[in-house]
């Protein structure tokens, strides 16, 4: 059963702060000097004073010793979570954001949502220049996510102690903004939904960094997504600069790369671009009604791309030659687009 902490609600937050293991079992699993483990409550807006009063704060605890390191919330829910946290480590099980959630952390060590639903919009950041540790353990984020300011390594050494550092089994629903984030390669990122292409917001370096993480674990459909991102970021930044002098070039290739298979992620572009090609190039060969007078055979001839001109061909010899080009161009990007999704 969840109980509810606020003045007009079951308990107060008075009664909260006398709450102990002995005589509240169900609501406090640990209270000693360094940490704290609160389960069952229902808690209305917690903001940094709150937080500092009534879960950081210890009053049993002795001269210079009255800051709990860890706080650990169980089955909780929360209206709304508003804070700022300096050298605490925070844990979520099995909790449920119902509002906003904002939590910057200023030298946090560790931040940890295990089996969370976080039903609206939320903002994590790192505010210390030393890497904080934000684990994500089967969670769901329905609504716009956004992290800032965080160094995702698989391993981070906090004191003589070694945390392991991943993303599982999560899903981001809605949008997802990264900004000043890195990722080394060796980060674990399993089973993790991402939002919808569009949805999706980070600097191009970022979507890299992520591409490399899923090479790394093989994970072939993932890295055609993050390319895919990579290549939306610089089109955005060709786009900024403007058809400069320098510029001109690179515009050209990415407009093609982009059109003709959307950067080796879709292998059904230039399968149509061969046939449409194709189609073109043969009715001014062989007049406009030859795909109707003439045989199938006739046409998969000429399309092939591997195929002998013969004397038929010569009189068009140039126009059979360009079109020669692009199906070998058009077969290369299908060729590379089926090996992105494939692993022959």
């Amino acid at each position: 059963m969840i109980l509810n902490i606020e003045e007009n609600y079951e308990y107060s937050w008075e009664d909260f702060d006398n709450f102990n293991h002995s005589d509240n079992p169900g609501e406090i699993e640990k209270k000693t000097v360094g940490e704290l483990v609160v389960k069952n409550l229902h808690f209305p807006l917690i903001d940094k004073e709150r937080f500092n009063t009534f879960f950081v704060n210890n009053k049993n605890g002795g001269v210079g010793d009255n800051n709990r390191k860890k706080i650990t919330f169980k089955s909780c829910k929360f209206d709304e979570f508003d804070l700022e946290v300096s050298y605490n480590d925070l844990v979520f099980e099995d909790c449920i954001f119902s509002k906003k959630t904002s939590i910057k952390a200023n030298a946090l060590k560790y931040l940890h949502f295990n089996r969370c639903t976080l039903e609206s919009d939320v903002f994590l950041k790192n505010l210390s220049i030393e890497s904080a540790i934000l684990k994500l353990e089967r969670c769901i984020f329905f609504r716009e996510t956004e992290l800032q300011g965080f160094s995702f390594k698989p391993e981070i050494q906090i004191g003589n102690f070694v945390t392991k550092n991943f993303f599982k089994n999560t899903e981001f629903c809605h949008t997802l903004k990264l900004e000043g984030v890195s990722f080394s390669k060796d980060f674990e990122l399993q089973n993790v939904r991402w939002p919808k292409f569009n949805k999706f917001t980070a600097e191009r370096d970022v979507f890299r960094q992520l591409k490399v993480c899923m090479s790394e674990s093989l994970n072939l459909i993932e890295e055609s997504y993050f390319h895919s991102l990579e290549m939306e970021a610089y089109r955005k930044e060709l786009k900024q600069r403007g058809w400069s002098k320098n510029n001109w070039q690179d515009q050209i290739v990415f407009l093609i790369n982009r059109h003709t298979s959307n950067f080796a992620n879709s292998w059904f572009k230039p399968l149509a671009w061969m046939v449409l090609v194709s189609i073109v190039f043969y009715s001014f060969v062989c007049g406009p009604t030859a795909l109707i007078n003439c045989s199938p055979n006739s046409f998969f001839y000429f399309i092939n791309p591997l195929n002998r001109t013969n004397n038929f061909y010569l009189a068009d010899y140039s126009i059979w030659f360009i079109h020669k080009i692009l199906i070998l161009f058009f077969a290369y990007h299908l060729i590379v687009s089926l090996r992105r999704k494939t692993k022959f």
